[in-house]
């Protein structure tokens, strides 16, 4: 059965690129064509009796952009039930600052009509042909909701590159890359990198979907490390969702005593009143973490009405070990801190004035 746009040209090139969809019961086809007037368009079809029709339309913004050269949908929560479409314009120009390449994000409304929500743009795409290829993957980053890579195989001086983008349940996707992968820090053998994108299998079979990258002569296989979704909580224990991770996360912890004050009234050596900063590398190899540290104290403490404050941070060390798989979440908390009061001798740990004064005079 051939699906036809009749108030497209041949030349508008409709079928360039094409997605398969469904909502409800009604099964979608999404078809992108390039030159139409020369901004490009999508059109959505859907089959009614047996006939495909059009039920909506959606044009470029920018002559030349070759809008719709590239097209994908979003199922965000796996439920069957196509969410959002995206549509590449590989070929968008913006002089300041200098990029090439738009991707569009569309959510698609109960009535089947495609409502623009947001551009993605990137600045390291200066004539990288941001958004030639892009791909729904599975969850990366263990949210429940899929994610987004978009392939710009000329950047770079032609070497190519890929970005992932996480899912926003309300947006469809998050408005900055969580990464940016460069095909130079793979190999500088490698060119047009990002030509073609997929990442909906689990290829080392270690519980972990993985994404296909193809390039100039080769495919590239990029394997998923597990998300470790970490939290500190105030008595500085650390807890994590150990999950499938086979191994440990090396990490760093900065504590510090006294945060908010110039001078601290805490230190953690015995011979340098000034190490009011702790720094200890760690391996969190377990799911939950606990390390203890003696705190001391001025044998003289002008102020010990105002509690203590230490401030605990968490991130990633940068030198991972060659057998660790896991990589920190990018939205899990890493900040807490706690109030250490001073022990006072009040009724209810609540200490009120009772002054009078009396005079007389002589």
């Amino acid at each position: 059965m051939e699906i036809k746009h009749n108030n497209l040209k041949n030349d508008s090139y409709n079928g360039y690129s094409v997605v398969v969809g469904r909502r409800d019961r009604d099964s979608l086809v999404f078809s992108g064509a390039p030159r139409s007037n020369h901004r490009g368009q999508v059109t959505l079809f859907r089959k009614m009796n047996h006939k495909w029709e059009v039920m909506s339309t959606i044009s470029g913004e920018q002559i030349g952009s070759y809008f719709g050269g590239s097209v994908c949908v979003l199922d965000l929560d796996s439920d069957n039930n196509t969410d959002f479409l995206v549509v590449g314009a590989p070929m968008y120009y913006k002089p300041h600052p200098p990029g090439e390449g738009r991707v569009y994000i569309y959510r698609l409304t109960q009535e089947l009509k495609l409502e623009k929500e947001k551009e993605l743009e990137v600045f390291e795409s200066a004539q990288g042909r941001f958004g030639t290829t892009l791909a729904a993957v599975a969850d990366l980053n263990g949210d429940l909701l899929q994610d987004l890579a978009v392939g710009a195989p000329l950047e770079d001086n032609q070497k190519g590159a890929i970005y992932i983008y996480l899912g926003n349940r309300d947006h469809g996707i998050r408005p900055q890359y969580s990464q940016r992968i460069v095909a130079s820090s793979i190999s500088e053998k490698l060119h047009h990198f990002g030509l073609a994108i997929d990442g909906v299998m689990d290829m080392g079979q270690d519980g972990l979907t993985d994404i296909a990258v193809g390039a100039q002569g080769t495919v590239v296989l990029l394997n998923t490390c597990f998300n470790a979704a970490e939290n500190t909580n105030s008595k500085g224990m650390i807890t994590w969702n150990t999950g499938a991770v086979k191994s440990g996360l090396n990490g760093t912890l900065e504590l510090k005593a006294d945060a908010v004050r110039q001078y601290s009234r805490a230190f953690f050596s015995a011979e340098d009143k000034t190490s009011r900063s702790l720094v200890t590398s760690v391996l969190l190899d377990s799911e939950v973490s606990c390390y203890n540290h003696t705190v001391f104290m001025n044998s003289c403490v002008k102020d010990t009405v105002s509690p203590v404050l230490f401030r605990l941070h968490f991130h990633q060390s940068d030198l991972q070990s060659k057998s660790s798989n896991s990589i920190l979440n990018i939205d899990c908390k890493t900040t807490t801190q706690v109030e250490v009061p001073f022990q006072i001798n009040c009724r209810n740990t609540s200490c009120v004035s009772d002054l009078q004064l009396d005079f007389k005079f002589l």
